[in-house]
């Protein structure tokens, strides 16, 4: 996201993942304002892209991204280093909701009113922009881990060029629907979120929380990329990768090697693939390594089934302190990830 790009948007309770969608409608009680953040493509998977923000005047960033336009993102850590294997694209979208009928006076600048304003023009133009999010001087953003796709330093940057505005960030290490979750408990109050970053089939199924709003690339984003009034945008993907700690277990080249007796209670994947992304898309990877589809993903439960059986899966969280204390030693996650972990871990001589 660019951290030059403030926007205004309707009270919200979006959280950034893997979709970016323009402004939610859980209306909040207060006016949201989404930092405009535009994310990097970091890579395109050959299973295709799914939905996220991207931003020029107004999109906030995401997390994860699935493989197919059905998956769903969502985790934080990785392992230390990472071999790479088949897997899927991953985007965010983010999104933040509109006003309701209850919600109180929004601020309004030069060109209009914040509240109703589907792109920057609304408001005059960026001017107007930055100083309706000044006027506010507040924005609510959820689900960003800070070793996530650069959020520490798009946050950072964010900050020291819009000092006005004060940025909370909450729950940084939360899946895609506990997103949703937290934006409706929180509807109504000053607390609720202004973006999400959220996977593609959780965006897909909460587009009510969402309200149109174009950033100031949106005639550069390919059609394939973005929901046509603005609800959503592609925001950044990676590809599916196996991370793992080279000074315990050695080389790690096939998936085949995890069953053995060496990776006892060692391997993980980064979530719940019924909420997470990253988790989701690691069963589409194994699957597709396996002789599966995209369309048939059974080969992945079989092949994560096999784990089990052979004593290497752990449901333990892969995050930064269960890797560097070896509780989990081989994680299934996207590759921004698994290099955000693998510097974590190297400072502390893995």
């Amino acid at each position: 996201m660019h951290a030059d790009s403030p926007r205004t948007i309707r009270s919200g309770a979006d959280r950034p993942g893997t979709i970016r969608s323009g402004i939610a409608r859980s209306g909040t009680g207060r006016v949201g304002l989404l930092a405009g953040v535009a994310v990097l493509a970091l890579l395109a998977s050959a299973c295709g892209s799914n939905t996220a923000t991207t931003a020029g005047s107004g999109s906030s960033n995401s997390s994860a991204a699935p493989t197919s336009s059905a998956a769903a993102t969502d985790s934080s850590s990785a392992p230390a280093s990472s071999s790479s294997a088949e897997g899927g694209s991953g985007s965010s979208s983010s999104g933040s909701a509109p006003a309701s009928s209850s919600a109180p006076e929004s601020s309004t600048a030069a060109g209009g009113d914040a509240k109703t304003a589907t792109s920057a023009k609304d408001l005059g133009g960026m001017e107007g922009l930055v100083a309706a999010a000044n006027k506010e001087g507040a924005l609510n953003v959820i689900a960003l881990p800070p070793d996530w796709a650069d959020y520490k330093e798009i946050i950072t940057g964010f900050k020291a060029k819009y000092p006005n505005i004060k940025v909370t960030s909450a729950q940084p290490d939360i899946s895609s629907a506990e997103e949703i979750q937290a934006a409706d408990k929180l509807k109504g109050t000053d607390q609720a979120p202004d973006v999400f970053d959220l996977g593609a089939a959780v965006t897909l199924k909460s587009t009510a929380f969402f309200a149109p709003y174009q950033v100031a690339a949106w005639a550069d984003i390919p059609d394939a990329n973005k929901e046509p009034t603005g609800l959503f945008v592609n925001d950044y993907t990676g590809v599916m990768s196996v991370g793992y700690n080279a000074d315990k277990f050695g080389d790690v080249t096939s998936l085949d090697q995890l069953k053995d007796a060496k990776f006892k209670g060692a391997v993980a994947l980064n979530g719940n693939p019924t909420q997470a992304n990253a988790a989701l898309n690691g069963v589409v990877m194994a699957a597709v390594a396996n002789g599966g589809s995209l369309d048939d993903v059974s080969k992945g439960v079989d092949y994560f089934k096999s784990l089990k059986a052979a004593g290497s899966f752990s449901s333990i969280d892969p995050t930064p302190a269960t890797l560097v204390s070896g509780q989990v030693g081989v994680v299934f996650d996207w590759s921004y990830n698994q290099l955000g972990a693998a510097v974590k871990l190297k400072a502390e001589g893995v």
